[in-house]
C-alpha cells in the first residue's frame, strides 16, 4: 500500500482534528492549540500565499552571545537592531537591508508585539468572535495628526525565515489578508508525552534458573502433597492454588516443563 507524504505544517482546524484523533481527554479546542504558543512550547506560524506589495527590514538571525557591535561595520549607515525570543533562546537582528515576503511559512519570534497579537486571537477564539481559520490580520483604524496626516497605530512582527536564516520586521497590517496561522506538525508532535514501553522481556542467565529451579523444588518438597515425579498433577495442584491466591499461570505446558526441570536438576 503506498503511503502519502505527511504534511509539514498544519492549520490550526486541521491540528486540533488530528490532536482530537490520537488523544485521550478532553476535546483538544482551537484555543488549547494557541494556549500552548503563549507558554511558549509551541511556535506559531504564519502562511503567506501571495508575494507582498511592499519591502520590509531584514537582517540575519543571531544568538545573543555574539556581539553585536562587530555587526556595526557601516557607520554611515542607519541600523535597526532588534532583540526577542525565539523557541525558548534570546536573538537579535540587525535589519540592514529591506525585501518583500515571498509565498511561504514563518515562524512568530516571541516578542511584545506578536506575544498580544497572538493573544487576542486566543481571546478571540475562546468567545467565539474570531475566524477559526486563524485568519485574523485586519487593517488597524487611522488617526489624523496635527498637520492633517494619517497616523495607524500596528503592532509588529518579528517572522522568522527558518531556510535562510533570516528575521524580517513588518507591521501587521502589511501581511496579505489571506493569509493564516499555521503550526508545523513536527511541532505538534513534540506536545505529545511519549507512550510508555512495554517492559522488555529478560532472559535469566543459567545460573539464575539454577536458582529457581532449586527453590521451586524446594517449596515442593515441603509440601507433602505435591509429588515432582507426577509433574502433570503437580502443575493442575499448584495452577489450583495459585487461583485460590488471585494469581494466573498462563500455560499448564509450561508449569509441566519447570517442575520436570526441578526434579531432574543436579545438586
Amino acid at each position: 500500500m503506498v503511503k502519502l507524504r505527511q504534511k509539514e505544517w498544519l492549520t490550526i482546524p486541521d491540528a486540533v482534528r488530528y490532536l482530537t484523533d490520537i488523544v485521550q481527554g478532553p476535546a483538544i479546542t482551537e484555543a488549547d492549540i494557541i494556549q500552548y504558543a503563549l507558554d511558549k512550547e509551541l511556535t506559531i506560524c504564519v502562511r503567506i500565499n501571495v508575494w507582498t506589495e511592499n519591502c520590509f527590514p531584514y537582517g540575519e538571525l543571531h544568538l545573543e552571545e555574539s556581539s553585536v557591535d562587530e555587526f556595526y561595520l557601516k557607520p554611515e549607515t542607519v541600523l535597526q537592531t532588534r532583540h526577542f525570543s525565539y523557541k525558548n533562546q534570546r536573538y537579535f537582528t540587525v535589519y540592514d537591508d529591506e525585501t518583500n515576503l515571498i509565498p511561504g511559512i514563518y515562524d512568530i519570534a516571541n516578542d511584545p508585539d506578536s506575544i498580544e497579537i497572538i493573544s487576542e486571537l486566543w481571546v478571540g477564539l475562546t468567545e467565539g468572535v474570531m475566524d477559526k481559520a486563524g485568519q485574523a490580520f485586519s487593517n488597524p483604524p487611522s488617526l489624523m495628526n496635527g498637520a492633517g496626516q494619517a497616523v495607524r497605530f500596528c503592532k509588529y512582527l518579528n517572522l522568522i525565515d527558518v531556510k535562510h536564516n533570516l528575521s524580517v520586521r513588518i507591521p501587521d497590517y502589511r501581511i496579505p489578508q489571506n493569509s493564516y496561522f499555521v503550526v508545523r506538525k513536527s511541532e505538534i508532535d513534540a506536545l505529545l508525552e511519549p507512550t510508555a514501553k512495554a517492559p522488555e522481556k529478560t532472559t535469566l542467565t543459567t545460573k539464575e534458573k539454577k536458582t529457581y529451579l532449586k527453590v521451586i523444588r524446594a517449596l515442593c518438597n515441603e509440601h507433602k502433597d505435591i509429588d515432582l515425579n507426577q509433574h502433570s498433577t503437580a502443575a493442575t495442584q499448584l495452577i489450583a492454588m495459585a487461583d485460590t491466591l488471585g494469581l494466573s499461570i498462563p500455560s499448564k505446558r509450561t508449569l509441566e516443563a519447570l517442575l520436570k526441570e526441578a526434579r531432574d536438576l543436579e545438586g
